[in-house]
């Protein structure tokens, strides 16, 4: 009988202990960009999320864009900035022909769904502040936004900490 108590309470607290944890495992949302006029709201996806420091992250791209996507390569781009809280970039963004993704065929009608998959290097954790922002845009080479979503990040340190003082 007393083994039996001590299994249930050992097991009681590992499964106390655990809940925490679970605190941790963030999904990071998007929401629109501050800029004016408002691009399309893009609809991206984080994968792994919570990102890595040092690590790749595939980032999924999806949406609707209001204006025609022009089939001469070059002409848009797919940019991925980390940005700091007053929007400065903290590393040079990330940037690819948006044409030349896997899935995108240009042109592309304005109002057409896309959906496409960029894998995003992340920049190193002694680089990234406590808290900082991803943008993922869609510019074309007069640098209009054509689409775009932002995010707040908090850093794997930082999440932490700031789970434990609540």
């Amino acid at each position: 009988m007393k083994q039996i108590f001590v299994f249930i309470l050992l097991t009681s607290l590992l499964m106390v202990n655990a809940i925490p944890y679970q605190l941790y495992k963030r999904t990071t949302n998007f929401g629109a960009c501050p800029v004016d006029p408002p691009p399309s709201l893009l609809t991206v996806k984080l994968s792994p999320d919570p990102i890595v420091p040092g690590k790749t992250v595939a980032v999924t791209i999806s949406g609707k864009l209001a204006v025609e996507v022009p089939a001469e390569q070059g002409s848009t781009l797919a940019q991925v900035p980390f940005l700091d809280t007053d929007y400065v970039p903290i590393i040079d963004p990330f940037s690819t022909d948006f044409c030349t993704c896997d899935g995108i065929k240009c042109p592309i009608p304005a109002g057409t769904e896309f959906n496409t998959v960029v894998n995003v290097p992340v920049p190193e954790s002694a680089v990234l502040p406590p808290q900082f922002e991803i943008a993922v845009a869609i510019v074309n080479g007069a640098g209009d936004f054509l689409g775009c979503a932002l995010s707040d990040v908090l850093s794997s340190a930082s999440r932490k900490d700031f789970f434990l003082r609540k």
